[in-house]
């Protein structure tokens, strides 16, 4: 799942606490135990692949992480498909941290329930 895991072109932005609702979504499945163990933020981030060579696609990764951004990059949450252009996946970015921002990330249906 990430095989490959780019750090070169890998841009965070700061973690964003684990509200109540997703923290209590969280707790309930027992198959976000080991995922979240210890973690009480999202670290949200836009991670490049470069396709041919100087074309890029590029993804948002959202990784569950402490309040100092530690994550473990074999463990993401969610994985978003490609994006063709930076634009489009900043665009996805900031829809995803404004979900994480109001409490509803777990809840959003694109997002692939683990």
């Amino acid at each position: 799942m990430t095989e490959g895991f780019n750090y070169r072109d890998f841009y965070q932005i700061s973690p964003i606490p684990i509200n109540e609702t997703d923290l209590q979504a969280i707790e309930y499945e027992d198959k976000y135990q080991k995922l979240f163990a210890g973690f009480t933020h999202w670290l949200i981030a836009l991670e490049g692949l470069e396709a041919r060579e100087k074309k890029y696609s590029w993804r948002v990764v959202i990784f569950p992480s402490n309040e100092i951004g530690s994550f473990n990059k074999f463990l993401p949450y969610f994985q978003s498909p490609y994006h063709t252009t930076f634009h489009d996946a900043v665009a996805c970015l900031r829809d995803i941290e404004l979900k994480a921002k109001h409490d509803q990330l777990i809840a959003t249906p694109y997002l692939p329930q683990l």
